[in-house]
């Protein structure tokens, strides 16, 4: 569920294989946004089909850092949790985690993106 300034509650759902999903919601700089998240996805269910993960990801497994190191730099946040929930505002917005819940002010006016922190996701599934 997004919700910001404007009152508006907004509830999004997002496939496994979301490469940057349009939320359709779109902020101002100056606005206050509140993000939850729940459900869950499947990592990678070509080589693992039990994967499936909620939108803190798999702390367990590390960084794509730590654990995918041959593929780190195409993960949106190398240094965080692999497969927890990441968005950005604008297309070419600096990603930022999400996980079950954030608040924040955008740096900049836009429209809010979400995916898994995870490469590549369309190799995912919704669980």
């Amino acid at each position: 569920m997004l919700h910001h300034d404007s009152g508006e509650a907004v509830t999004v759902t997002m496939q496994g294989t979301a490469v940057w999903m349009d939320t359709g919601v779109s902020v101002d700089s100056s606005d206050s946004v509140e993000i939850k998240a729940s459900g869950g996805i499947s990592l990678n269910t070509t080589t693992f089909p039990n994967f499936d993960v909620d939108p803190e990801g798999m702390p367990e497994y590390g960084t794509p850092q730590s654990a995918d190191t041959a593929n780190a730099l195409l993960y949106p946040i190398p240094s965080s949790v692999v497969g927890i929930l990441v968005g950005k505002v604008g297309t070419n917005g600096k990603p930022f985690v999400i996980g079950k819940s954030d608040t924040f002010t955008p740096d900049d006016s836009g429209k809010i993106y979400i995916m898994a922190n995870d490469y590549p996701a369309t190799n995912n599934g919704s669980s």
